[in-house]
């Protein structure tokens, strides 16, 4: 999966860095009432922006509202393109949920209040997994929003603030799940009702989007969001592109490479920014 948050003007390969009250998105208000599940199950919802969630209802009443994107921080893991981390939530990965585990599972484990548990036995590594003496020791809870209580309405909670995650020390000896996730089944993942590319750019600048399409990148060009093709039809050459916080792509790649869709990303000027695409990688075609 690929993250960026990024912004630049310009052709990538000419642009330089904007001061910082230049790479801000607008937010749009999260602010929203949502309906509660029964105690012990939870369900997805989409805040005021856009972002997709997942609603806590605990057995013991209590309420938490998860947001399913990890961060990254700038290093190696990041692919051909390792994420830059530019203020909060900068870089992330979406994160499915597990209904066997009762687990959010990706790189790490976390439990349903969005604490880490965990380096994961599945997912950590593709191809060869690395000695376990070299994972990490510590790791960041998944951001939450704070869940107030209606009063005299025990069915409902309105979204207030998104709170960052905290690091926290992880045992290095990874969780194995009973299995594999199956990473195909929708309902592990949250919200994803896809829009197309035109329909994701006609949206306020700020919000979450999930785009019907494909991040594609290519040699001393900024990373694009094409039309879900499957690299079976050109990618356009005016597709909108996805903005990095140095105005370029941290390292180019050789040729041309796609991170397959449906991509979770938001509006930003004339494109887009804090992608992560949620498919495998492949190759694509460019006009």
């Amino acid at each position: 999966m690929l993250a960026f948050l990024i912004a630049c003007r310009g052709p990538a390969a000419q642009v330089r860095a904007l001061p910082p009250h230049d790479t801000r998105v607008i937010a749009p208000s999260v602010s929203k009432v949502l309906a509660l599940p029964a105690r012990g199950e939870m369900t997805r919802a989409v805040l005021g922006d856009g972002t997709p969630v997942w609603l806590v209802h605990h057995v013991n009443d209590a309420v938490t509202i998860v947001v399913p994107f990890a961060p990254l921080s700038r290093g190696k893991g990041g692919g051909p393109f390792a994420p830059l981390s530019c203020g909060e939530g900068a870089a992330m990965v979406v994160v499915p949920w597990d209904a066997e585990t009762k687990q959010f599972a990706g790189t790490f484990r976390w439990d349903a209040f969005g604490h880490v548990l965990g380096n994961s036995g599945w997912d950590a590594c593709m191809g060869p997994c690395p000695p376990i003496a070299s994972l990490p020791t510590r790791a960041r809870d998944l951001d939450t929003f704070v869940a107030r209580r209606l009063e005299g309405d025990p069915n409902h909670v309105e979204v207030g603030d998104r709170v960052a995650g905290v690091t926290r020390d992880i045992p290095q000896e990874p969780i194995w799940p009973p299995r594999p996730h199956r990473s195909g089944d929708p309902s592990r993942w949250p919200e994803t009702r896809q829009i197309s590319v035109a329909a994701a750019l006609a949206q306020p600048e700020g919000t979450m989007v999930v785009v019907d399409g494909d991040i594609v990148l290519r040699d001393g060009d900024a990373p694009r969001i094409c039309p879900s093709s499957r690299g079976h039809k050109p990618c356009p050459p005016d597709s909108p592109r996805v903005y990095d916080c140095d105005g370029e792509p941290e390292r180019s790649v050789h040729g041309v490479e796609t991170r397959f869709g449906p991509v979770y990303t938001r509006r930003f000027r004339d494109g887009f920014v804090q992608a992560t695409a949620r498919g495998g990688f492949g190759s694509a075609l460019l006009e």
